[in-house]
């Protein structure tokens, strides 16, 4: 029984191991939530400009 728990342990993570995993994982979620606001401030953009001309086509050309 002593040899099962000791093989166990083996698989077992340390605290440092899951501090580094875990650090880890935050910078990846970091990264991805900077890509996110990127991409929507991107979109909001496009879709204004895109808002901006067609209320200019429609000022200009279907008001005549």
């Amino acid at each position: 029984m002593e040899a099962e728990f000791a093989a166990g342990q083996d698989g077992l993570a340390t605290r440092i191991e899951m501090r580094d995993g875990f650090h880890a994982l935050e910078l990846k979620i970091e990264s991805v939530r900077s890509d996110l606001v990127r991409w929507v401030f991107v979109c909001t953009f496009g879709q204004a400009a895109l808002l901006a001309g067609v209320v200019y086509f429609v000022l200009t050309y279907v008001r005549k």
